[in-house]
């Protein structure tokens, strides 16, 4: 990594992701415009203030529930899309004892919903939200 990279490393807490490491490489200026415009369209927001609106969560509010709120009458197949999008982005360290031992992510390597909401969260906060 660069003084320029913005990728994000996390930590899976749930279940059998419990000692994993995320990370979330930097995406491309050209492609994260993309990205936004197709999930506005997805999550059929009107515009980038809706989109902050519901990423900001009021205080004491759960973070699944923020995304519920989010995936609440969206297009499911271009949502579907976007989040296959998003993981194209995510490498794994699937062994605790060497974390720093990221490869490619591949379909099986997530095994709890909340560890996606959690690198999906992830991915909004320092991708999106800084760019809108």
């Amino acid at each position: 990594m660069n003084d320029y990279d913005s990728s994000v490393t996390l930590a899976g807490q749930h279940g059998r992701d419990n000692g994993k490491n995320f990370q979330i490489r930097e995406v491309p200026p050209v492609e994260m415009a993309t990205f936004i415009l197709r999930l506005l369209g997805a999550i059929r927001l009107e515009g980038v203030d809706d989109l902050r609106a519901l990423m900001t969560p009021a205080e004491g509010v759960d973070e699944i529930d923020t995304v519920l709120r989010l995936l609440a009458g969206c297009d499911a197949t271009a949502t579907r899309a976007l989040i296959l999008d998003v993981l194209k982005y995510v490498m794994v360290a699937p062994d605790p004892q060497h974390p720093g031992m990221f490869r490619a992510l591949r379909d099986d390597d997530i095994k709890e919903l909340r560890t996606l909401g959690d690198i999906i969260g992830a991915f909004v906060r320092t991708h999106v939200m800084p760019g809108i």
